[in-house]
């Protein structure tokens, strides 16, 4: 019988009790804590096999085990702590509990997480989701680096960049110098640079990075483990990404997505760190910066020009999406590679992006290769035809030849053309050909220099004599029109300046357009000065109107200002302070001596209510209800003494003596006590009502005091009510003071209102007979107009109505006149201008004519000097025409010698064809050993590339290195336990063996959340094994595939993780669910732990609520950045 307590003690729990239940079944409650924290209760129940098959004969008998078992222990959890309840079954001996009984009791949600464990293998697995021990493994390699050294030496470095079949082209075909990468850092360069590992203290987002989401976001101040909530969109991944940015200079992302743009996200963020010392992180880091975090934080040695791969190992140990979930889990059409895909994880996408891209390359090495190797077979089959082909020299080409000579040089002698010698009759068919060759291009710049020659445009010229007397009488011609156009300038010029009969015209019309204006102006004020007339001849009415309306504005405003002191403090007037309560310090002692004897009330209350629930409980039910029935009948007297009815059953005793008799006569208690006890705690309640009243009666008062209080402070800042001198003139100004000050404003506020009123009827009067406010001020300002004011005179006041209009007819009759006579100026002048403008244009076109009669010889004398150029042109080539020889004629002779030259030219071809098979089969020959060299470079690219190792093969030594880790954690990580373990195959893959069966499963055959339990398992293992990572982990949604279960385990991990080895966590979920068990795992470590929740409008800027939660209460704290 193994020692369970010594046990549960080697586990690292906290032996609480022993409890048994029936004959054999025992339980022993446990807790496990943390520096004084409470973090889960486990139940461990040792028990058979047979005993746990029996528990778990049917569902429903298990069900009772947990309602009889372990229902007590979980009611008496609260708040979060009814979510960290483990059941741990120690089995003794696995026989008897097949699969179907295990995947009972396991899957279980009820109560808590159950766990099955062989009694031996307790301290390895609790607490739940314990981190593996013996970390012996290494890290996974760097395989960039092997291939960047692999491919140096042989120049294919551009085999690792996006595939592109020039450079495999031009690497074919022209010859690669090695390029070594530079030698690594010296042992004394190595020395890291000291970088902050974390954990982050804050996170400024600056203004570059998606202002459109982050810009209007406060500085995030992080704690140890933060949850980001919020539906999808709303800019979770944004904000790790923005961790990602300040640690790496990049996105992977956006690197992936292959788009520059998006690849240089801009930041000027910055990174704060918790530990004292460690420098923050501002804007993006440059290059040297990323090489010596990536030595630091991954133990990466980077060349001086290498480029720095710190992205990729990010991701590797810190950064965990449901991107590499989703790619693990689901594949093309078929079993999914994976071996692949653990690579894939192990080293990220940006490496399998490399792989890919030569792997890409030596398919297209390969490729080339074949297709050169059939190019080379082509060009020898066509060689040996180039060979076996031959053409020889004869005497009757060479006969035919000198005989179309002949007839060459005849024409040129007819062409003039005598610069180049002829040939010997001697000469041989290449020494013709050559000379034929030196002569065609002469012959052709004598075509096109010949070409202008005759010119269809001038028909009437065909020889330089014609040229010279043509030209002679177009300038005679164009000299005389250049005499008549400039006559003709000169009377354009004399005419008048249009600009000044225009600017003549615009002022005359501006002057009776303003006129105009103020005739339209003067009627409009005369219409409205004679329907005003009638006002004129009520003086003294028209000044009481101007004086009342004036008095009421200064009333109006008089009296909003009462109004606005009586309806803040009116009401304090109604009634009157008693005297007692003027002394605030005596009002409040008492309300405190009230508070004391509220307490004291309270107090006897509550120890009178104990004892009568203590004397209840030892009372039967019958002798409580006889005791109630006594107490609650003789309260009912106390508060009605001459009630004569009895308050129980109605009837009518007659007196309240016979009444009280009955009472304590017919109910007769044999517990005496607990009748008295009753009654002490009713008046106890009627006591405590009645000191409570008078506390809220002292408090009303001390209330109105201080409002009264408040009023005087305001009526004494309010200088323009008269009434206030009278409170600050007296010496103590109480509150009666105050009272007596707003019932005279009260007062003064009602006589104002009643004056107001007088004078709005008096108002109201004048009105009625037409003198209105408006109607004077309107006069009055008619009056005043500047327009009027020549007509009027200064004493416009003393003008009858009679008088004002005769002055304001004789007005509209001088005004219509002086805008008469600037209506005829105006039109005058626009005649005037007309008749100018009419001469200038009919001038301007008779000019015009003689500039197109000008225009028109200079273009024949143009096109005579382009012929006389093409003669002078042929001089230069040797060819002197005279002048009275036709162009037609010289014609003629030059197309007979071009047609020679082509015939003799024909007749060599065959010569020519010899010369160009000799040729030829000198070209493919240089050919066939150009593709002979760029073969052999194929081969040697292809050797290279095939030489390199796949991710795979890197990936398959990490997972061996650490094996027996992924292992054991994978089974802490899975729920329910269905597997024992892994195994690592000979064929190099992974597979799973089953409890109790031993019987494998391969990956492919798991379950997506299995799949996804392998893959947590080997990232967790990977930043546990590279132990100079940052200390924080960034998951983004690693729970998309997970059951309630699994991200228990998954999140009891984590707990494990950040608790034992102090790591940061950034976790995203866009499932409330799953956010409620976060918060109910972690809310133990108060505030250490914050929820982010995150929301948007649609196109809006983010917002983000945080919250912080005290372990066993629901209701969270907001927390103020």
């Amino acid at each position: 019988m193994p020692n369970w307590i010594e046990a549960i003690r080697s586990c690292g729990l906290t032996f609480i009790k022993k409890h048994t239940f029936g004959e054999s079944l025992e339980l022993y409650e446990t807790l496990h804590s943390w520096q004084g924290i409470k973090l889960g209760k486990y139940l461990i129940i040792p028990a058979s096999g047979e005993q746990l098959a029996a528990i778990a004969e049917s569902s429903d008998q298990f069900r009772r085990f947990e309602e009889e078992v372990i229902s007590p222990f979980y009611f008496r959890l609260k708040g979060d702590w009814s979510w960290n309840l483990y059941i741990v079954f120690a089995v003794t001996d696995m026989a008897g509990l097949t699969a179907e009984k295990l995947s009972l009791i396991q899957r279980g949600k009820r109560y808590g997480k159950k766990l099955v464990i062989p009694e031996g293998q307790l301290a390895s697995h609790l607490p739940a989701a314990k981190i593996p021990g013996g970390l012996g493994g290494t890290a996974a390699g760097h395989p960039l680096l092997d291939w960047q050294r692999q491919l140096a030496a042989e120049g294919l470095l551009f085999c690792l960049d996006n595939f592109r079949s020039q450079p495999v082209k031009h690497y074919v075909s022209t010859a690669a110098e090695p390029e070594p990468l530079p030698p690594e850092p010296a042992a004394a360069e190595q020395v890291p640079v000291p970088r902050p590992v974390g954990p982050i203290a804050s996170l400024e987002f600056g203004s570059q990075f998606r202002p459109h989401v982050l810009a209007d976001v406060p500085p995030l101040s992080f704690a140890r483990v933060n949850l980001l909530a919020g539906p999808n969109g709303m800019g979770k991944t944004s904000v790790l990404e923005s961790i990602e940015l300040a640690f790496t200079g990049s996105i992977q992302r956006n690197v992936l997505a292959g788009e520059r743009q998006q690849a240089a996200e801009s930041w000027d963020g910055r990174i704060t760190f918790q530990k004292d010392g460690e420098a923050p992180f501002h804007g993006l880091p440059h290059n040297e910066e990323k090489k010596e975090r990536e030595t630091t934080y991954y133990k990466h040695r980077v060349g001086p020009r290498a480029n720095s791969q710190l992205n990729s190992a990010f991701h590797q140990y810190n950064y965990f999406s449901s991107e590499a979930v989703h790619q693990f889990c689901f594949g093309q059409a078929g079993k999914v590679d994976y071996r692949a895909a653990f690579a894939r994880v192990i080293f990220g996408e940006q490496l399998e992006r490399y792989e890919q891209c030569w792997k890409q390359h030596l398919e297209e090495f390969q490729r080339l290769g074949r297709k050169l190797e059939e190019e080379r077979g082509e060009l020898e089959t066509r060689l040996s035809q180039v060979y076996a082909e031959g053409a020889q020299d004869s005497e009757l080409l060479k006969s035919r030849a000198q005989a179309q000579l002949q007839q060459l040089g005849r024409w040129m002698q007819l062409s003039l053309f005598s610069y180049y010698p002829m040939p010997e009759k001697t000469a041989s068919l290449p020494d013709i050909g050559e000379w034929l060759q030196h002569l065609t291009p002469r012959l052709h710049e004598l075509d096109v220099a010949a070409a202008p020659l005759p010119s269809a445009s001038l028909p009437d010229i065909g020889s330089i004599d014609d040229l010279q007397r043509q030209e002679a009488a177009v300038r005679a011609a164009l000299d005389g029109l250049q005499a008549r156009i400039a006559e003709r300038r000169r009377e354009l010029e004399q005419l008048p300046d249009s600009a000044g009969l225009e600017q003549r015209v615009q002022q005359l019309e501006g002057a009776f357009a303003r006129l105009r204006q103020e005739q339209e102006l003067f009627e409009r004020l005369v219409l409205r000065l004679t329907e005003l007339a009638r006002l004129l001849d009520h003086r003294d009415s028209r000044h009481i109107r101007l004086q009342l309306d004036e008095r009421l504005r200064t009333l109006e405003s008089s009296i909003r200002s009462l109004e606005d002191i009586d309806n803040l403090y009116g009401q304090l007037a109604e009634q009157p302070v008693a005297e007692d309560m003027e002394d605030r310090a005596a009002t409040q002692a008492r309300l405190d001596e009230l508070e004391s004897r509220r307490a004291q009330a309270q107090e006897t209350l509550r120890l009178a209510t104990a004892q009568a629930e203590q004397l209840k409980e030892k009372t039967g039910r019958l002798q409580k209800l006889l005791s109630e029935l006594k107490s609650t009948a003789r309260m009912a007297l106390h508060l009605h003494p001459d009630q004569s009815h009895c308050p129980l059953c109605g009837h009518d005793h007659e007196t309240t003596q016979l009444l009280r008799a009955a009472i304590d006569s017919s109910l007769q208690a044999d517990d005496a006590e607990l009748t008295r006890v009753l009654d002490e705690v009713e008046r106890s309640r009627l006591a405590l009502e009645d000191t409570e009243a008078g506390i809220l009666q002292l408090r009303h008062e001390l209330a109105r005091l201080s409002r009264l209080d408040e009023a005087r402070a305001y009526l004494l800042s309010r200088r323009d009510v008269e009434e206030t001198e009278a409170l600050a003139s007296e010496s103590e100004g109480g509150h009666q003071a105050v009272q007596r000050v707003l019932t005279l404003i009260r007062e003064r506020l009602g006589h104002q209102a009643q004056l107001r009123e007088d004078l709005r009827l008096h108002a109201r009067a004048l009105d009625e007979r037409g003198v209105t406010a408006s109607a004077v001020r309107e006069l009055n300002t008619l009056l005043a107009d500047a327009l009027l004011a020549p007509y009027l005179g200064d004493d416009r006041e003393a003008l009858s109505a009679a008088q004002l209009l005769i002055a304001l007819q004789r007005a509209s009759e001088r005004v219509s006149a002086d805008t008469e006579a600037a209506r005829r100026d105006y039109a005058a002048a626009q005649e005037g201008a007309r008749q100018a403008e009419a001469a200038r244009q009919a001038a301007a076109a008779e000019l015009s004519g003689l500039h197109e009669q000008a225009r028109q010889l200079e273009l024949r004398l143009q096109a005579m000097d382009e012929l006389r150029q093409a003669c002078s042109r042929l001089e230069a080539l040797h060819v002197s025409l005279p002048g009275s020889q036709p162009w037609s004629e010289w014609k003629l002779y030059f197309q007979k010698l071009l047609l020679a030259a082509k015939e003799l030219e024909q007749t060599l071809e065959p010569l020519v064809l010899i010369e160009r098979t000799a040729r030829e089969a000198a070209g493919l020959m240089n050919r066939l050993t150009e593709k002979t060299v760029m073969r052999d470079r194929c081969a040697r690219a292809v050797q290279t590339l095939a030489g390199l190792r796949s991710l795979s093969d890197y990936g398959d030594d990490f997972v061996r290195s650490n094996f027996e880790a992924i292992s054991r954690l994978f089974v802490a990580l899975h729920s329910p336990s269905e597997f024992e373990g892994l195994e690592w195959t000979a064929d190099r893959r992974i597979e799973a063996r089953r409890k109790g069966t031993g019987t494998r499963c391969a990956i492919y055959q798991m379950s997506t959340g299995q799949r996804t339990s392998v893959l947590l398992a080997i990232f967790f293992i990977m930043h546990l094994v590279m132990d100079s990572a940052p200390q924080f982990l960034l998951l983004d949604e690693p729970v998309a595939h997970l059951d309630e279960l699994n991200v228990l385990g998954l999140l009891d991990f984590l707990r494990q993780l950040t608790i034992t080895r102090g790591t940061q966590l950034f976790f995203t979920t866009a499932n409330p669910q799953i956010a409620t068990l976060f918060r109910r795992k972690f809310s133990f470590l108060e505030d250490n732990f914050r929820v982010f929740h995150l929301r948007r409008d649609t196109e809006g800027p983010l917002r983000i609520h945080i919250q912080q939660f005290k372990p066993y209460q629901e209701k969270a704290i907001a927390v103020n950045q």
